[in-house]
């Protein structure tokens, strides 16, 4: 089993994505095991939208700062957690992130029917 450091070490980000299908099961998969990741006090505040929709996609890569790879992927998964529990109790001086990122959790719930 690898070490911490030797995880972060060797991790690397996938950019090219193959068009195929991502089953639902394996997805399924997915989000149990990001369910399953630590929290403080085991508040467990996840709330993840998987997204397929290629137009809320399309959405998304703009939001992103036009990363390409937020199109291309057959699927996105996004941990909303931030937007919902973080963003309401940022200091006023904070409007423009939370203007950008309500702006992207509205595209998502809208797209994704959340």
């Amino acid at each position: 089993m690898l070490s911490v450091k030797e995880a972060i070490e060797v991790r690397r980000s996938i950019r090219h994505f193959r068009p195929d299908e991502v089953p639902d099961k394996l997805i399924e998969q997915m989000l149990e095991g990001a369910r399953l990741a630590p929290s403080g006090s085991n508040i467990q505040p996840w709330r993840f939208l998987v997204i397929r929709d290629k137009e809320v996609k399309k959405e998304l890569r703009r939001i992103c700062l036009e990363q390409r790879f937020m199109e291309e992927a057959p699927v996105v998964i996004i941990d909303k957690t931030t937007i919902d529990y973080i963003l309401p109790v940022l200091p006023k001086n904070s409007s423009k992130d939370r203007r950008s990122s309500s702006s992207a959790a509205s595209t998502c719930t809208q797209g994704c029917g959340g």
